[in-house]
């Protein structure tokens, strides 16, 4: 006889019902919450905890600097917003505005101090004079391949990396030496960056670095503050043509988990509202 047959014959019941069967009637009254340790310490230590970025205070660390919803993208550029806006920096590495807290822009921002940037744009070989004599060229050699191409660095994943980690690091130094806690409401809305050439000196760093902080810092104008604000009154009745097509929710129903927050923490009821009513 083989293995599998003795196995067979010898196998016994593992579960058979109660004989009798209890009459008892019962009642199911739900599931209760698992009763893993490691689950229950998570949900009551971190999930609940919503993070520093999502509440109303100064970031502490650059990481707390997020972005915005992907829609925000192409509603600015469509509706042709950053020409309106005064430029905080404008130099050979990047263009800087700002949309302050009462601009509708602002209202889905994933951080207290958000930023968005362009990944296109640039300069050919990171070097304006180079890229102008080859776009002038017209020699023997105009129809090679070469000639053909377009070298921009932003073009590189590694580079628009990067440059946005340089740009958010100084960033929040330039918060934090320049801003106090009472002050959040100057410096909460979203940074607008449009890149230009990729800084690869040190002292490219300090020029960015240097040009941040005296963005931040203009910031603190009173008369900066009232364009600002005046900007953000005209740019209202667009607001409902963004909400309509932002995503509140990454799935179904997250406002049920236990430690659920907000995505965009900044959204008030009523631009939710004017998003539904589109």
């Amino acid at each position: 006889m083989n293995l599998s047959r003795k196995l067979l014959c010898q196998r016994k019941a593992v579960f058979s019902a109660p004989n009798p069967f209890p009459s008892t009637s019962w009642t199911f009254n739900g599931f209760k919450p698992p009763s893993v340790k490691d689950s229950n310490d998570y949900f009551s230590t971190h999930s609940t905890d919503v993070p520093t970025y999502a509440r109303y205070s100064l970031p502490t660390a650059p990481t707390d600097i997020k972005g915005v919803d992907p829609e925000v993208y192409s509603h600015m550029n469509r509706k042709q917003m950053a020409k309106e806006l005064p430029k905080l920096a404008s130099n050979r590495f990047f263009n800087l505005i700002f949309f302050p807290e009462s601009h509708h822009i602002a209202s889905v921002r994933k951080s207290t101090i958000a930023y968005m940037f362009s990944n296109k744009g640039g300069t050919l070989f990171n070097d304006g004079e180079y890229a102008r004599l080859f776009t002038t060229y017209n020699g023997k050699y105009k129809k090679d391949s070469y000639f053909s191409t377009r070298k921009l660095p932003m073009d590189s994943a590694i580079e628009r990396q990067r440059f946005r980690r340089l740009v958010k690091s100084d960033l929040y130094e330039a918060i934090f030496r320049h801003t106090k806690n009472e002050d959040i409401n100057i410096v909460a809305g979203v940074f607008c960056f449009r890149f230009g050439l990729v800084p690869v000196t040190q002292e490219d760093h300090l020029q960015i670095k240097l040009a941040i902080r005296k963005a931040v810092s203009s910031l603190f104008d009173r008369k900066l503050q009232e364009q600002l604000k005046i900007i953000s009154r005209k740019h209202q009745h667009m607001a409902a043509q963004l909400l309509r097509n932002i995503t509140v929710h990454n799935t179904m129903g997250e406002e049920n988990v236990p430690g659920y927050y907000p995505k965009y923490p900044f959204l008030k009821n009523d631009y939710r509202a004017a998003g539904r009513q589109i």
